[in-house]
């Protein structure tokens, strides 16, 4: 591509549209190797087993310095703010980059943190902060493909620069997309008491995106939990309304828990609050499996009564937190808990909720329909990031709403899988129910915009999404190679 120059080739049009392709159906970390090859784009396979996409020579790369031929000291830059699907909420910690000689996408199926990787083929990468921005410096003009990527969700479309100036984005170019290639592959399991389903809508997943497992080429499979016997035995969403999917009732949680092999084919595993531990349908192979399935690269999501995975799971998980157990009276509705901003992470997620409107104070979130399951967080096993000392409910004054594990626990320092627990709920619109929760997606009311807690929530699944890093260490762009 010659400096300036604002055509867009077929062989670019052809080479975007086969990296969805591409990432579909290659086992392992997909590497598309970029200017290999004269004309229009192709694949083939290389030795080593990755995919080869020839670029036709579209000059895709350039200088990793300053914009040559800008007159004083005029920079080349691309900059914009990065959101979710839904397109509503800025997101934090999203890799944004023009790819070099070749891009690697990620694989499909849980595997020891691949997501990450420290160097990347790029002319130009950034991280977006806290309130969603990047700037990528240095990039030549003409038609650049862009990537943006947290984890498993990706995205990469094709964009115009302009030389020796700021070519600022706008959102329809820079969210990430809700349907297609570019998602995790994600198991849920409904529940009596939250409906964790409804939050990845709310996020923007396509509801097209939602079916039992006997759909692959959906990205969320729907499993329903166990019967609350405290509330008549009614358990979560258990099948699609009429016009989704032919209405199909969903298979047990069980089915999912039990099979490590289905397990792994998830990068995800939400699990929402059933009202009760299940403790006597959640055997010792359903812990075996799921602590399997963390240690090995799955990323986790339990909330509330799920904190049995870890309270009663394999050693050393019942020991890495303060655990009270259940039937502790919730906190109380309005109630003011706090950030804790004593770790980098912590801090940018505590900025985040302020630009977003999620914190009028700062280090400050108010929570409704909060729970009480976890007095404190272990030092190097757990990290708090919602808590308070002020609690009513607890002789201690002590309670952790939000924290997060890194594992395989037992080996600190070794960055492989990752365990969110909330005790916070989706915030209900009315009282939880007394009959099961309706048909997918009926409960959901995308009307709406999120509370407080609901786009602490969404935080948590993005960041459980993302590149593996010490608690203690600020996520930094990985090292530029071209």
């Amino acid at each position: 591509m010659r400096e300036g120059s604002k055509m867009l080739p077929r062989s670019l049009k052809c080479l975007v549209a086969m990296v969805a392709v591409i990432a579909l159906h290659c086992g392992g970390k997909t590497t598309i190797f970029l200017g290999t090859a004269p004309g229009d784009a192709t694949a083939g396979g290389a030795a080593d087993g990755s995919t080869l996409v020839g670029s036709g020579g579209l000059g895709i790369g350039g200088s990793l310095g300053p914009t040559a031929g800008c007159p004083d000291g005029k920079d080349t830059t691309v900059s914009g703010t990065v959101y979710d699907p839904a397109g509503k909420v800025q997101l934090y910690n999203v890799l944004v980059y023009i790819p070099g000689d070749e891009m690697a996408l990620p694989h499909e199926g849980h595997a020891c943190d691949e997501t990450c990787s420290t160097q990347i083929s790029a002319v130009s990468a950034a991280l977006s902060d806290e309130a969603g921005h990047f700037q990528l410096p240095h990039v030549p003009a003409g038609t650049q493909l862009l990537v943006i990527q947290i984890g498993k969700w990706y995205r990469v479309t094709t964009i115009a620069v302009k030389a020796c100036q700021d070519n600022m984005l706008d959102a329809g170019q820079t969210h990430l997309l809700g349907t297609g290639q570019g998602l995790p592959r994600i198991a849920v399991t409904t529940g009596h008491s939250d409906t964790l389903e409804c939050l990845l809508r709310k996020i923007g997943i396509d509801e097209k995106e939602f079916a039992t497992e006997q759909n692959p080429d959906a990205h969320v499979h729907m499993f329903v939990g166990c019967p609350n016997p405290d509330a008549d035995n009614h358990t979560g969403a258990g099948a699609f309304v009429p016009t989704l999917n032919a209405g199909a009732t969903f298979p047990d949680a069980t089915t999912l828990w039990s099979d490590k092999t289905k397990l792994a084919r998830y990068d995800m595993v939400v699990m929402s609050c059933e009202g009760t531990q299940c403790d006597k349908t959640k055997d010792d192979t359903m812990h075996k499996n799921i602590k399997e399935y963390a240690d090995t690269g799955g990323r986790l999501f339990l909330s509330h009564d799920q904190f049995v995975w870890l309270k009663s799971g394999p050693t050393p998980w019942g020991q890495t937190a303060d655990f009270v157990g259940a039937d502790r009276d919730p906190l109380p509705d309005g109630f003011i808990s706090q950030i804790d901003e004593t770790f980098p992470k912590g801090m940018a997620f505590s900025k985040w909720l302020q630009n977003v409107h999620g914190s009028m104070t700062p280090g400050n979130i108010k929570l409704n329909n909060a729970r009480f399951s976890v007095r404190a967080a272990r030092p190097t096993k757990t990290q708090r990031w919602i808590y308070t000392e002020n609690n009513p409910r607890d002789a201690s004054g002590l309670a952790v709403e939000y924290l997060t594990m890194n594992t395989p626990v037992e080996m600190p320092g070794t960055l492989c899988g990752r365990v969110v627990f909330t005790d916070l709920h989706l915030l209900p619109t009315e009282p939880l129910p007394t009959a099961d929760v309706p048909p997918f997606p009926s409960a959901c009311d995308l009307t709406q915009a999120l509370s407080p807690q609901e786009l602490a929530l969404e935080f948590m699944i993005f960041d459980l999404s993302s590149c593996l890093v010490s608690e203690t260490t600020k996520p930094e762009v990985p090292a530029i190679v071209n």
